[in-house]
């Protein structure tokens, strides 16, 4: 007996599996893995693009130092503006939320615009990730507005004319919702202004809309 109390435990029959049931559950599990690999690729992330450290998000210092002459969707009026009675929908700063939520997007007239990120930390730039929402998240199941054609410029401070000129990369939300990009030109110069500049959409005359950008690299101190 257990501590000199009790009943004696209960003997339970373990059952020895078959062959035929060992291979019925090995491959019960190999279609729930191959289940999740599928909705992975579906939604266009990967393993490695949830784990790069995002230096432009909002809640890690990063902010939208400039929008240039980028004219937005939903522009304030000087009276707005005054009385401090301006809300927009879609302003720059979506670009950099984590928030990937339908229509909570940088929208802008056109199809071509651009804005300056200034990164939480001075960093050696080798990425960047950009993310829309898929097709069956859209209300109308149009991704015309996404962005296509976009360039990297480093820049010294908000006001540079010039930069450094990290690539032009190609973007299609069809294919994949979410993208990560390896910098075909790289430096080895910090820094903490990144221009985005977009100059082409997959389509729609009136607008573009952003969801999300995020940029990677290696800091040494912050």
């Amino acid at each position: 007996k257990l501590n000199g109390v009790g009943d004696y435990p209960k003997q339970y029959e373990f059952k020895e599996w078959s062959q035929i049931e060992m291979e019925k559950i090995s491959r019960e599990m190999q279609s729930l893995r191959d289940n999740i690999k599928k909705s992975r690729s579906h939604s266009g992330i990967t393993e490695a693009e949830h784990t790069r450290y995002d230096l432009a998000l909002n809640s890690a210092g990063g902010r939208i130092a400039s929008y240039h002459k980028t004219r937005l969707l939903d522009e304030c009026s000087v009276l707005t503006l005054l009385f401090g009675a301006c809300h927009r929908q879609n302003p720059p700063e979506k670009v950099i939320d984590s928030s990937m939520n339908p229509n909570q997007c940088f929208c802008f007239h056109g199809n071509k615009g651009d804005f300056t990120i200034e990164m939480g930390c001075e960093a050696v730039l080798d990425g960047v990730t950009i993310e829309h929402i898929p097709k069956s998240m859209t209300p109308t199941n149009d991704l015309s507005a996404a962005p296509k054609v976009f360039t990297l410029t480093g820049l010294k401070d908000v006001h540079d004319e010039n930069g450094f000129n990290f690539g032009t990369f190609e973007f299609d939300p069809n294919v994949k919702s979410k993208k990560s990009f390896t910098l075909p030109v790289k430096s080895e110069e910090k820094f903490k202004f990144i221009k985005v500049s977009v100059s082409d959409n997959h389509g729609d005359a009136n607008k573009t809309c952003m969801y999300r950008i995020q940029l990677h690299g290696f800091v040494e101190s912050c």
